[in-house]
């Protein structure tokens, strides 16, 4: 866990490690029967040009389900039962950004009081119910979770989500490694200011990274921000490691595209992290 002293860190997250990491097994991505309707919408910044110089990416949308998300979907329907028994009151949330259409899937603990936001990172298969499960765990801890789909908006119209686009290789999770590292980091800066907007938040802002979300939590927290006040990495490539867009296997084989060597967590070869 990162941890910064600004505000009083999280207290009872901690108990959410074993919950999150037995979780996190499989994927299942978002039912038929709930809708990305945006019931809420802000206007965020767009992203700075970073030292890796990576293009933005778009996707392939399709108007059908694509192959990747019907297969977590049958592997995982635990994650779907538990979250139509869900007592939490839940919503999709848009946020225009970019001349793009970001979604996130909010979940409300139990009651009206305010609580401390905790921003949900998927895996690298993008937003499914398993990762919607994990934070309506959290939401049961009495914490509001925001579960942003992070390609959501990469199709060629600004619109599209994890069910529908695909990157070169034919999944989501080609698109989600595609996306630059600043672009994903200033994807998360603009969650974390929509979280600290919510009527009901106290202020307290936290992350939640699962695998691929983990490295992006840790990049984010490793740019210097003060925006949030803890974070919770579970697995991933760290910094210096570039595990994001054109220059992705840099930090998998600690050689930059130039042939220089530099030191990294990822110290031989090794397959692209979940």
């Amino acid at each position: 866990m990162l941890s910064f002293p600004r505000r009083r860190p999280l207290t009872r997250l901690s108990a959410a490690l074993a919950l999150a990491v037995g979780l996190l097994v499989g994927e299942t991505a978002v039912t038929g029967g709930q809708s990305f309707a945006a019931t809420q919408t802000t206007t965020a910044a767009a992203p700075t040009a970073d030292a890796t110089s990576c293009p933005s990416v778009v996707g392939t949308e399709s108007s059908t389900p694509n192959a990747a998300w019907l297969a977590q979907q049958a592997s995982q329907s635990f994650a779907t039962a538990q979250l139509a028994a869900s007592p939490r009151t839940s919503r999709w949330v848009s946020l225009r950004f970019h001349g793009q259409t970001m979604r996130a899937w909010v979940d409300y603990p139990v009651g009206r009081k305010n609580a401390p936001v905790v921003l949900v990172l998927h895996e690298v298969f993008g937003l499914t119910d398993s990762t919607r499960n994990t934070a309506d765990k959290i939401a049961a801890m009495g914490y509001i979770a925001i579960t942003p789909d992070m390609i959501s908006g990469l199709g060629p119209d600004g619109k599209g989500d994890t069910r529908t686009l695909t990157g070169a290789g034919g999944s989501a999770s080609d698109l989600v490694t595609a996306v630059p590292d600043n672009e994903v980091s200033s994807r998360i800066g603009a969650w974390v200011k929509y979280a600290q907007h919510l009527p009901r938040s106290t202020g307290q802002t936290d992350i939640v990274g699962l695998s691929w979300g983990g490295g992006a939590a840790f990049r984010y927290a490793a740019t210097g921000t003060r925006s949030v006040d803890s974070v919770f990495v579970f697995y991933d490539v760290g910094p210096p490691a570039v595990t994001q867009g054109c220059h992705r296997t840099e930090g998998l084989n600690n050689t930059r595209s130039d042939g220089s060597r530099f030191r990294s967590t990822a110290s031989t070869p090794r397959p692209t992290p979940g």
